[in-house]
């Protein structure tokens, strides 16, 4: 989960940028090796097959195999090539699918998750107040982000808090949590009851990203205005996520719907 900051949360794909030939060729050339395609001889009459996958299928926008220990579970990395494979040769997407999110460095997820909580109002002023990590920095977590400042409700030095405009302690707070991420709603990167995911809450889910089970790409659908910019959670496309033994598990009826967002079924 995202990622859609800026950057995991990613934006429906009409936005998403042409390549010519040779700035897809560079971006291809920083890849991960070439994914070995498999034929799905179970593809209805008149349906092309993945043998023959087009380039635009794979153009790495920050996806990365393994990262601090994370492995993406390689069953769920070909079915996903597969899928994207598929979806451009039977004409459901066009241009470049960007592989924006694989494996995620927990120490990352905590970040984006503390700071969307923060955000939400689902940790309170009060936990981070009393926020003090095993080294004793007071308002920081065990990996030393900051997340409450004593200065920013007068501190122990009774001066007042910028006293030359209208923020106050919470407005402080938050705005440093949008510093650190902008994005949607992120999922945790370390255990439940463990030090290292304070002051975040014990009921935050672990992000599937973070065990190397979910895959965030931008995919530029087809059927919309002009044959562009078309419904990501139509049945045609539905259908084709089920198709490669995949799910979005955070789907339109959800809070926080994520159509870019690929699972294991």
């Amino acid at each position: 989960m995202s990622p859609t900051s800026t950057k995991a949360s990613p934006s429906n794909s009409s936005s998403v940028q042409r390549m010519d030939g040779q700035a897809l060729q560079m971006q291809r050339s920083a890849a991960p090796p070439p994914f070995q395609f498999r034929s799905h001889s179970g593809a209805s009459a008149g349906t092309k097959s993945t043998d023959s996958c087009p380039p635009g299928a794979y153009v790495n926008n920050g996806y990365q195999d393994s990262v601090a220990g994370v492995n993406v579970n390689p069953t769920l990395k070909s079915n996903v090539m597969d899928f994207c494979c598929y979806i451009l040769n039977n004409g459901l997407a066009e241009g470049n699918i960007l592989w924006n999110s694989g494996a995620r460095d927990p120490r990352e997820a905590h970040r984006w998750s503390t700071a969307f909580g923060i955000r939400q109002g689902d940790i309170s002023i009060s936990t981070l107040r009393n926020l003090t990590n095993s080294r004793g920095e007071r308002g920081r977590d065990e990996d030393g982000n900051l997340w409450y400042d004593p200065s920013w409700a007068g501190g122990d030095t009774g001066v007042p808090y910028w006293p030359f405009d209208n923020r106050n302690e919470e407005d402080l707070v938050r705005q440093n949590a949008e510093g650190i991420w902008s994005g949607a709603l992120a999922h945790e990167g370390y255990p439940a009851g463990s030090l290292e995911r304070r002051p975040n809450h014990n009921g935050v889910p672990m992000s599937n990203h973070c065990i190397g089970e979910a895959i965030d790409l931008t995919i530029d659908w087809t059927g919309g205005f002009l044959g562009r910019g078309g419904d990501p959670w139509s049945d045609e496309a539905n259908a084709a996520v089920a198709r490669f033994n995949l799910k979005r598990p955070f789907g339109p009826d959800t809070d926080y719907p994520e159509h870019w967002h690929f699972e294991p079924a």
